[in-house]
């Protein structure tokens, strides 16, 4: 059988936590627009959609800082009250996505003369948040390093030893919803 030695004691051991945090700004919009159609053949509402997505994507291409593509497609039945096929309806959907707000505004002006806009998102595009953090990380970092020196005056210690960091961004990212 083999037996565990008990763990030695530690003295003069500290548990510390420093952070470091800012607010970054939203330089990221997602919209989502849609259209819908009728008629009485599937065949007819695709043919419908289509063309309006398509020529919402062809528009979009005119605008080089706004990222543009399709999205969802739906099409289904539409019954009369007495459970008779009345026809068919479909919604075709396209996602812009620019940190050049001025532009997709612009486009999405543009594009609601034939769609609905369905929503828009503003968040911290992937970019920005990454570099916010690398600087936060180092701007924590020097806040625990002038912690841990301070508390190490204070109980007279030579030096201290750094037995765990955890350096975390403590960031959750939120999921654009498109209705």
């Amino acid at each position: 059988a083999f037996a565990a030695e008990p763990a030695q004691p530690r003295y003069n051991t500290v548990t510390l936590q420093a952070e470091a945090q800012r607010e970054v700004q939203n330089d990221l919009l997602n919209a989502a627009l849609y259209v819908e159609a009728n008629d009485p053949s599937p065949a007819g509402v695709a043919n419908i959609v289509n063309k309006s997505v398509n020529e919402a994507l062809r528009i979009a291409k005119e605008y080089k800082n706004v990222r543009a593509r399709s999205g969802s497609n739906q099409t289904f039945p539409v019954y009369s009250r007495s459970n008779q096929l009345q026809g068919w309806r479909g919604r075709g959907e396209i996602r812009i996505e620019s940190r050049d707000f001025e532009a997709a505004s612009a486009l999405i002006g543009r594009l609601q003369s034939g769609m609905q806009l369905a929503s828009i998102h503003f968040s911290v595009s992937r970019e920005t948040r990454r570099a916010a953090e690398d600087e936060l990380a180092l701007e924590a970092i020097a806040a625990f390093k002038a912690r841990a020196e301070l508390l190490r005056k204070a109980i007279g210690g030579r030096g201290y030893k750094l037995q765990s960091l955890n350096v975390s961004s403590g960031h959750n990212v939120p999921q654009p919803r498109f209705a």
